[in-house]
């Protein structure tokens, strides 16, 4: 089997650390975590993701392009470009550490959408600046996102791959995706229920968070363009569905962080059953995370608002000022 370990570093995020089983060929994720679960409109979430080889084989894959996708929400964004810390070990032995930073790739980014489109989402495609030698061992990657504007609970993908071809190969001067280069792996042929199908070059597909429904779905959407008089379908990832938790809730960004410590004459608590607030004078709301308001009373001492378990933001509005306290009702 040709092989091109996909540098490990290639992909970068998604939330809990679970391990992956062993696969037949590229790298697998062993660990993707997100520095919150949590993130409030337009602000920045950080994703760590780690790479191993799938057994003890020592390969040397020189001058290959190394390509990485995540599918985020369309109104999220980049805030830093992955960066790759890759560690070559042989025998146990640190014998090198290279630390490097992936660009926006246009190539990567309209293969992912033509492949694995998903109704409110986008891919944002990344590329390494040049061609690495990569041979198979742990390597550690970094993302920064931007989330959206958009409320609600989210599930992030990522994709991870290589080739030999050059990204500007991969496009034709329309911009538009290349067949003959993308689909020239002609080593391999890919039959599906007794039909040939030309597949990905080398390993642009390698590694993925995709489901395996969501793989078998895609195998024939693609067979309206042929290649070499064939049609073609989206190659099988090995390392595909590990069991992370890759779920974001997009929550209220209210401006302000929790000063209800700074305020003397207004107290915000978490009891039993919802929401007290004491003060005089004043007029209590509390919003959920769609900003639909749940409750509002009037407060002249100590008021009860009922609400369910969750997370919600509490207006206080007095003569004085009008203070935002984030709680959650658990």
């Amino acid at each position: 089997m040709k092989k091109f370990y996909l540098k490990k570093s290639a992909i970068a995020a998604a939330l809990s650390a679970v391990l992956l089983g062993v696969v037949s060929c590229g790298l697998a994720f062993t660990e993707i975590t997100f520095s919150s679960h949590s993130v409030e409109q337009g602000k920045s979430v950080t994703i760590t993701a780690k790479f191993e080889r799938p057994n003890d084989e020592y390969q040397n894959n020189e001058n290959i392009w190394v390509y990485y996708g995540v599918r985020v929400p369309e109104d999220w964004s980049t805030a830093e470009m992955p960066k790759i810390v890759d560690i070559t070990e042989y025998n146990g032995a640190v014998l090198n550490t290279e630390e490097y930073e992936l660009e926006e790739s246009a190539f990567y980014t309209k293969l992912m959408e033509v492949s694995y489109p998903r109704e409110g989402y986008k891919w944002i495609g990344y590329q390494s600046k040049e061609v690495k030698s990569v041979y198979g061992q742990p390597a550690t990657a970094t993302l920064v996102l931007n989330a959206g504007q958009t409320l609600g609970s989210y599930e992030i993908d990522f994709i991870a791959g290589s080739s030999k071809s050059a990204p500007a190969e991969m496009l034709d001067a329309n911009g538009d995706l290349n067949y003959e280069i993308v689909f020239s792996y002609t080593d391999e042929q890919k039959y599906i229920n007794g039909q040939q199908y030309k597949v990905y070059q080398e390993y642009l597909a390698n590694a993925s968070t995709l489901s395996n429904d969501e793989i078998d779905a895609r195998k024939l959407a693609l067979s309206h363009i042929t290649v070499g008089g064939l049609p073609i379908s989206p190659m099988d990832i090995s390392n595909v569905n590990p069991e992370f938790d890759r779920h974001v809730d997009v929550v209220i960004n209210t401006g302000v962080d929790d000063v209800t410590a700074d305020v003397q004459d207004v107290e915000v608590n978490v009891v039993a059953g919802g929401i007290e607030v004491e003060a005089e004078g004043a007029v209590a709301t509390v919003c959920n995370l769609s900003g639909a308001i749940v409750g509002s009373v009037a407060v002249n001492g100590v008021s009860h608002i009922s609400v369910s378990n969750g997370l919600y933001v509490v207006k206080v509005q007095t003569l004085k000022h009008v203070t935002c306290t984030k709680v959650v009702v658990k």
